[in-house]
């Protein structure tokens, strides 16, 4: 077959990366609630009163304008600012990740791999 003439030939040896991930207890249907939680710097409202809830396996999406306050919201809920007002409770099986659109964390000379490792635990 032509075809298969003109593909390279398959590798002799294949790599194969495997994840395992732990199981996962099952935990409260609510994993996730804000109750009145707000945000200002100085005088501006940044995250006005929000009250929301999450249930486990919802998938949420924040969307709005540049400076709505949404990368203020994620970091107010994983703990990284402190609230005005409000409060929010997560569920005690919840393990709370945050992944900056700056990508500050990152080292800029590790791999995808490197860095896939260094963020999971042993």
């Amino acid at each position: 077959n032509a075809l298969e003439a003109a593909l390279p030939a398959a590798p002799k040896e294949s790599k194969v990366i495997k994840v395992k991930f732990p199981p996962i207890e099952r935990g409260q249907q609510i994993v996730l609630r804000t109750q009145k939680i707000t945000k200002t710097y100085g005088k501006k409202l940044v995250v006005p009163p929000t009250t929301s809830s999450m249930e486990r396996g919802e998938r949420i999406a924040v969307t709005g304008v540049n400076g709505a306050g949404k990368t203020t919201l994620l970091k107010l809920i994983t703990g990284q600012v402190d609230a005005t007002g409000g409060a929010v409770d997560v569920a005690s099986s919840v393990t709370l990740g945050y992944y900056s659109q700056e990508q500050e964390q990152l080292d800029p000379i590790a791999t995808v791999f490197e860095e896939g490792r260094s963020a999971s635990s042993p």
